[in-house]
C-alpha cells in the first residue's frame, strides 16, 4: 500500500532493523505487531523475495523503502486494520520526528 506517512517514514528506515517504529502507543503491536524494513525492489523479482525471506522470520509487516507497505493479515480486515494502524503509527512518528530526520533522496 501507498499510504503517505508510511512512505515517507520509510524514506530513512534501514533495512535490516527488526523493528523501526517506536512504541508511542500500545495500538500498533497489538493490530499487527513488529514493523520492519525491506530494501525496494522491481515487484517480483527475485531481489524482492530474497529481501523479505530475509525479514519473514523477524516481523509481522514491513516499510518498503521508499516505496509503502506490506502487511499481512489472516484475512483482509485484520490486513486493512494492521496497516490502518501503521499509517496513523507513521503520521504521529512523523509529525513528532520527521523536521528532525535527516535522508538523501535517490
Amino acid at each position: 500500500m501507498h499510504s503517505t506517512y508510511a512512505v515517507l517514514w520509510g524514506m530513512q528506515c534501514v533495512p535490516g532493523t527488526l523493528d523501526v517504529m517506536p512504541d508511542i502507543t500500545p495500538y500498533l503491536r497489538m493490530k499487527l505487531g513488529t514493523v520492519g524494513c525491506v530494501e525496494y525492489a522491481m515487484p517480483g523479482s527475485k531481489e524482492l523475495f530474497d529481501a523479505f525471506e530475509k525479514e519473514a522470520d523477524h516481523s509481522a509487516g514491513w516499510l518498503l523503502m521508499r516505496h509503502g507497505t506490506v502487511v499481512p493479515g489472516k484475512t483482509i480486515l485484520d490486513a486493512f486494520y494492521a496497516q490502518e494502524e501503521l499509517e496513523e503509527t507513521a503520521k504521529i512518528l512523523w509529525e513528532m520526528y520527521g523536521k528532525f530526520l535527516k535522508f538523501q533522496l535517490v
